[in-house]
């Protein structure tokens, strides 16, 4: 009768651990603690100003943007028998709009601003009653990153005795922007052009003391790799305004 009685509880210390990485649960654990989009400037500061004013006339951002974190199953294996039992899990996860504490649309044009303030030949101009030389379009056509993780486990019940062990990794991933911009000459499209750029992540192995801490971490690797695409995108996109301006002025 013990016996019995220890047997199920094992069973049910088994289903406990798959319950673990059950997709709602790793999903959880993903977007618990969101991670920050911020960044540092690196970039030189541009001290000689040309005389041009450029109006930042409008900032969009693509709408899929604002979808929802996405957990797939993309392989599941499962061998249960009497005494062993093992487990095997894919998972590909996208980063989504809960997955960042900030608001994309306005992280983007307020980095879009203060990258063109702080590299750029040429003035902002903030004010709507500004006079501009030029009027300045930028949208973010995609932004988003994904990665892998995979859970592996065992649990081994002989008599009175019993082992149970689970790995997990994850990555590497990658984080993905793209960026277009035109420029307007009184109103006349004058110069258009995109910037797109992936980073890719670092695997993150088995070494946290918690499933929780690494899929955290994760979310974290993932968010920064496609905010430092993003960044890299508009230093860019500043720099090549630059070129034109300083040719065309």
């Amino acid at each position: 009768m013990k016996t019995k009685i220890l047997f199920a509880g094992c069973t049910l210390f088994f289903l406990t651990c798959l319950s673990c990485t059950s997709s709602k649960s790793i999903y959880k654990h993903l977007t618990k603690e969101p991670a920050t989009l911020s960044y540092l400037n690196e970039s030189a500061k541009e001290l000689d100003k040309l005389p041009i004013k450029v109006k930042l006339d409008s900032s969009s951002v693509w709408y899929e943007v604002y979808s929802l974190a996405k957990l797939d199953k993309t392989e599941s294996k499962v061998v249960p028998a009497i005494f062993f039992n093992s487990w095997n899990y894919t998972f590909n996860y996208q980063i989504g709009s809960n997955s960042y504490r900030e608001n994309i649309e306005l992280f983007f044009k307020e980095n879009v601003e203060r990258e063109i303030q702080r590299s750029g030949v040429f003035n902002l101009t903030l004010e709507e009653s500004d006079i501009s030389d030029y009027e300045l379009s930028v949208s973010l056509d995609s932004f988003g990153a994904s990665g892998p993780l995979k859970v592996d486990g065992m649990f081994l019940y002989l008599f009175l005795v019993y082992s149970i062990s689970e790995n997990q990794h994850a990555g590497p991933g990658n984080g993905s922007s793209k960026i277009s911009y035109k420029l307007y000459k009184k109103g006349t499209l004058v110069y258009e052009n995109h910037k797109d750029l992936t980073m890719q992540t670092d695997i993150l192995q088995s070494m946290y003391q918690t499933s929780k801490a690494l899929r955290k971490d994760f979310n974290t690797s993932l968010v920064e790799a496609a905010s430092e695409s993003l960044k890299l995108n508009i230093t860019h996109m500043v720099k090549d305004l630059n070129v034109f301006l300083k040719e065309n002025r």
